[in-house]
Order: structure tokens, then sequence, then C-alpha cells
């Protein structure tokens, strides 16, 4: 099985960064690029990795709107990294 980002059988350990301490803005963005790469693996992918590329996606959606419901989230940068990504990824020749 092919991985993209996840793999479901690692076994977490907890531990890890400290998210009060992560610029919400930043975190959003890294999600949302990798949203935008799901979605070229869902159009583009084999059969394996669009499976996996839909399990993802939940993960990914389930990530942006956590970081988005953070109260020092500026709305204004969201929307401009979602258009500055738009962009790129429609540039692409397979999107």
């Amino acid at each position: 099985m092919a991985y993209l980002v996840y793999n479901e059988n690692e076994v977490r350990t907890g531990g890890g960064p400290d998210f009060a301490s992560l610029c919400p803005n930043k975190q959003y963005k890294r999600h949302l690029e990798n949203w935008f790469f799901l979605r070229l693996t869902l159009r583009n992918g084999n059969m394996i990795d669009r499976h996996q590329a839909s399990k993802e996606m939940a993960i990914c959606d389930r990530k942006l709107e956590y970081w988005q419901r953070k109260p020092t989230f500026d709305q204004k940068q969201g929307d401009a990294d979602m258009k500055e990504l738009r962009n790129k990824w429609q540039d692409h020749p397979r999107t």
C-alpha cells in the first residue's frame, strides 16, 4: 500500500510539538498545500493512491478546520494563502 503522508500502522507515542506555540496561519498553509496535493492525487493517481488520498482528505480537512478555529488565526492571511496556492496548483499541467 502506498503512503502519501500518514502511515496508518504507525504506533503513535505521543509527544510532538506544543500546538499552542505554533502559528495557526503557517500550519493552515502547510495543510492547505497538502490538500491541493491530495486533490491532484485523487484526480490523477492510480487506484491505490486515490484510495489512500481519499482517506487522508478527511484528516486534512479536520486539520484545516482546527487551525481556522484558533483565536489568532488571521482570515485575511488565510484567504491570501488560499489564492496563492490555488494559482500555484492550477498552473500544474494535470490539475
